[in-house]
């Protein structure tokens, strides 16, 4: 397990990955991720969850989560004239360019919305992709 040349063992199955397991250990074969978003559709008021995109088509709210991390990523795609509001949990803020959310604010209207949180601290939501109006509050 130290030499500069090693055998990793079988092929793996499909779906499964090479992943390593440190700097002195073989890497193993184990299950792959998604690779991207889970998507949910018409899912009514709920909290949001990082790593899901929303299919809405329905008046409603999410809210974002309470304890997110540094990359989470949850996307809003308005299908028909549903009005979508986002909700920022307790000392979150949205941001859509240079225009900001009250602390515990919301984003709202209609179109499509990709938030990144990157900062904690007052976790800070990002918008990285907009499409259509979205008015913070």
């Amino acid at each position: 397990s130290t030499g500069a040349l090693q055998n990793v063992s079988g092929v793996g199955t499909s779906g499964q990955v090479l992943t390593s397991n440190g700097a002195s250990a073989l890497p193993t074969w184990q299950a792959g991720g998604s690779g991207g978003m889970t998507w949910v559709h018409n899912p009514g008021n709920i909290t949001g969850a990082a790593g899901t995109g929303y299919l809405i088509s329905v008046t409603t709210t999410i809210t974002l989560p309470a304890s997110p991390s540094i990359g989470d990523t949850i996307s809003f795609v308005e299908q028909g004239s549903a009005n979508i509001t986002i909700q920022a949990n307790t000392g979150q803020q949205i941001n859509i360019g240079p225009n900001q959310s009250n602390i515990a604010g919301t984003a709202a209207d209609n179109g499509v919305c990709i938030l990144t949180l990157v900062s904690n601290g007052i976790s800070s939501w990002y918008a990285t992709s907009v499409i259509g109006v979205w008015n913070l509050n």
